[in-house]
C-alpha cells in the first residue's frame, strides 16, 4: 500500500460526527474508526472496550495493528513516548504555531518523531483493515495539519458544523454508557461556546491548506441520503461510490473497531437517521439568548440566526403536536 487516504472530520463534539464517520465507512474500500486521536489513552492506558465488544487488549484488530506497528519492540516504553509526544505537539493550543510554521528546533524534532508514529499507525490500520481509505473523526484541526505533512498520507477535510445552541444542550445532558460503565462528560455553557468557536474557526482555516468541504449537521440529518451522496461526490478518494441507504433516511451499520466517539458506536444494525432538535423547545431561554450573544458572528456566518431558530421551534412544536394526535388516535 503506497498511499493512505484519510477522510478527516473536523468541528466540535456532539455534532453527529460519529454517525457521519460510520456512514462513510459503509462505502466500498473505506473503513470507519471514529476518534483515532484517543486511541492511546483509551486503549493502552485505560483498556476500555472497543466498539466491537472486546476490551482493547483483547480486540484481535488492535492486537494485529500494534503487532504490525511495533514489530517486537518494547510497546510499553514506546506508548509512554508516544503519549508524551502527543501532549507536546498534537494539542489544539499548538494549532497557530503549526499553521504559521514558526517553531524552534526542539518542537521540530518532536514533531518529526510524532509524524513518524502517525505514519506507522495509519499505514498499519490500513493494512490490517484491508482499506486504503480511512475515516477519522478526531475533529481536532491540529492533527489534520500534522497528518497533511506526512509523506504518502493524503488528507481530505470534512468540516461538520452544528448550531452551537444544540451543542450546548447536548453537553449539558448526562448519558450512561453501558459498555464502558461510565457517564458521558458534561460541560458548562461558556466552556462549550468557547470550544465551539475555536474549533470551528481553526477548521475553517484548514480550507487554505487542504481539500475541504463544509457540511451542516441539520442538512445532513434532515435529508441524509441526498446530502451524503452529494458530499461523497465532492471528495476525490470516494467520488463515484454509492452510499448504501435502504431508503431516504435508513442505512445498515455494521460493527466497527472504535475506541472513542458517541455511545452510538456500540450499536449496529438498521439505523434511521433523524434530526435531534430537542434543544429548540428544551434549552433554557436565558441560556439560549446568552449563547446567541456570545457567538453571534459565527452563528450568522453559518446561517443559524434567530429567525431560523423561531422557524425551527415552530416546526418542532408542530411535530410534537402531530405525535400527540397520533398517540391519542391510537389510544
Amino acid at each position: 500500500m503506497k498511499v493512505v487516504k484519510v477522510i478527516y472530520i473536523t468541528g466540535d463534539g456532539r455534532s453527529g460526527s460519529t454517525l457521519l464517520d460510520r456512514i462513510l465507512g459503509t462505502l466500498d474500500g473505506v473503513s470507519s474508526f471514529n476518534e483515532i486521536k484517543q486511541l492511546w489513552t483509551r486503549g493502552f492506558v485505560r483498556n476500555l472496550p472497543c466498539s466491537c465488544g472486546e476490551r482493547f487488549n483483547e480486540c484481535p484488530f488492535w492486537i494485529a495493528v500494534f503487532s504490525e506497528m511495533f514489530r517486537g519492540s518494547d510497546s510499553q516504553s514506546e506508548i509512554r513516548r508516544i503519549l508524551a509526544l502527543q501532549n507536546s505537539v498534537d494539542m489544539t493550543r499548538y494549532f497557530p504555531k503549526l499553521y504559521i510554521g514558526v517553531y524552534n528546533d526542539i518542537f521540530q524534532k518532536k514533531l518529526a518523531e510524532y509524524r513518524d508514529v502517525l505514519r506507522r499507525l495509519y499505514f498499519a490500520i490500513a493494512r490490517v483493515s484491508g482499506c486504503e481509505i480511512i475515516v477519522d473523526s478526531s475533529k481536532h484541526a491540529v492533527r489534520a495539519l500534522i497528518l497533511a505533512d506526512i509523506p504518502d498520507i493524503d488528507v481530505h477535510i470534512i468540516h461538520l458544523v452544528r448550531d452551537v445552541r444544540a451543542v450546548v444542550y447536548a453537553y449539558k445532558k448526562r448519558n450512561f454508557i453501558v459498555p464502558t460503565g461510565r457517564w458521558s462528560r458534561t460541560y458548562p455553557a461558556p466552556r462549550t461556546v468557547l470550544a465551539w468557536l475555536v474549533r470551528n474557526i481553526f477548521s475553517e482555516l484548514l480550507a487554505t491548506r487542504l481539500p475541504y468541504i463544509k457540511i451542516l449537521y441539520e442538512d445532513f440529518a434532515r435529508h441524509p441520503r441526498r446530502v451524503l451522496q452529494e458530499l461523497v461526490e465532492e471528495i476525490g478518494p470516494i467520488a463515484g461510490k454509492q452510499v448504501p441507504f435502504v431508503n431516504e433516511d435508513t442505512i445498515y451499520l455494521g460493527r466497527i473497531h472504535s475506541m472513542s466517539g458517541n455511545r452510538s458506536r456500540f450499536s449496529f444494525g438498521t439505523t434511521r437517521v433523524r434530526l435531534d432538535d430537542d434543544w429548540v423547545t428544551r434549552l433554557n431561554s436565558t441560556i439560549r439568548h446568552l449563547i446567541t450573544l456570545l457567538a453571534y458572528p459565527m452563528i450568522a456566518h453559518y446561517g443559524y440566526t434567530e429567525k431560523d431558530f423561531f422557524r425551527q421551534r415552530e416546526k418542532s412544536e408542530l411535530g410534537h403536536k402531530e405525535k400527540e394526535r397520533r398517540f391519542i388516535f391510537k389510544s
